[in-house]
This record gives C-alpha cells, structure tokens and sequence, in this order.
C-alpha cells in the first residue's frame, strides 16, 4: 500500500468506522475462542515489560542527575514534563525493539482464517502473526493515549520514532509527517513531502468476527 502526497484537507476519516477504524475496539474474538486469552496474556506481557523498563532507565538517570544537581521536591516537580519525555522516548525506543523483533519472527500474515474452537497449540503453532498483529494494534491504542504523542508524532525527527513504537517496520520518504492515526506501518509505504492531515486513518487491513467465534484477517 502506497500513500502519494495528500493535503490536509482531503484527508478525513472514513464516514463509518468499523472495526479496523476504531482505537477503542479491543481486537478479540467473541464467544469462547483461544485466541482472544491468548492475545490478551502476550499484550499484557509485551506492554508491561517496556513500561516498567523505562521507568527504571528513566529512575537510574534522574539518579545520576541527582549526583551532579541537587534534587528537591520543588526541582523535581517543575522539571517532571522533562522527566516524562525522556521516559515516552525510553518506552517508544523499547516497544520499537521488542515488536520489530517479533515482527521480523512472526509477521502479520496476508490472509488467515481461524475456526471457532480453536485449540491453543494450534493457535501458538499457526497464528502467532495474528497474535502479532493483535498485540500491535493494542499497543498503536496504548501509543495514541499517551501525553504529548501527537506532538512529537507530527515532528519528522520522532515520526518514525512513534511508529515503530507499535509496527514491526515503517517506510517512510523524506520529509514525511502524519497527524492522523496510520494502522499498519509496516504495509504502508509513504511517500517523500507526504502530508497526511488531521483526523485521517490509513488502514492495511481488515478482521472480521465470525458467528461462531471465528475470526478472518487479511492485509495489504
């Protein structure tokens, strides 16, 4: 999937979100399939483990600090945005470790269809690039919630930053900038001087629910 230069203006959100549209949906399946508790036990770990990883690194270097300043309540109250950006750049750095190596050993698949009941040897055997995709469009939800990252998304310095916060890889051309929200980074490619405006989404693919718990993905 391939995005040319697109103005601001004509870049808006689909009239009708559905799922792949919505950051608020939660990516699993209904009904008594393995896969839904599956993803929800590898999203907590992979989202935990960065979380409280950068808040060490971001403890032991205020520490430092406290070597060379010396720290009071008062100090540390006014320079607390400081301590929280150094911690979002920590944690962005982290996730984007932590998913492209999980993308790079089980990408998201172009087209995979899971029957209801699915054991979950089967499902940890045969669709863990579903469980990928899952655990990254949860963890894009983490990303967009957080405090300043829509700030620091729209800088081209940290745009490739943030997306690869949550995709396994991001092609992006020079001068590239988005205010929207982008699904799939991964099976997106942007263009060079690419404008993508506020309010717009760019999704790569499509999970659908079946009756009977069921679930089909396909991707660009």
């Amino acid at each position: 999937m391939s995005i040319g230069v697109i103005p601001a203006n004509l870049a808006k959100p689909p009239p009708n979100r559905g799922e792949t549209g919505d950051l608020r949906m939660r990516h699993r399946l209904p009904g008594s399939s393995i896969l839904g508790p599956v993803s929800d036990l590898a999203t907590v770990a992979l989202l935990l483990a960065p979380l409280v990883v950068a808040a060490a690194i971001t403890a032991g270097l205020v520490a430092l600090a406290g070597r060379v300043v010396a720290w009071s309540w008062y100090l540390a109250l006014v320079l607390s945005p400081v301590i929280y950006v150094v911690w979002l750049w920590v944690f962005l750095v982290l996730s984007g470790l932590i998913v492209g190596a999980i993308g790079r050993r089980h990408p998201k698949p172009r087209f995979r269809a899971i029957p209801g009941q699915t054991h979950v040897r089967a499902v940890l055997k045969d669709d863990l690039g579903v469980i990928t995709a899952i655990v990254c469009y949860r963890r894009l939800a983490l990303v967009q919630g957080l405090p300043f990252i829509h700030v620091i998304s729209a800088m081209p310095l940290f745009f490739r930053t943030v997306l690869r916060a949550y995709s396994p890889s991001a092609t992006i051309g020079h001068g590239g900038v988005s205010w929207g929200v982008i699904y799939d980074p991964d099976l997106t490619s942007i263009g060079d001087q690419v404008v993508i405006g506020g309010g717009a989404v760019v999704v790569a693919h499509s999970l659908s629910m079946r009756p009977d718990g069921g679930l089909v993905y396909v991707s660009a």
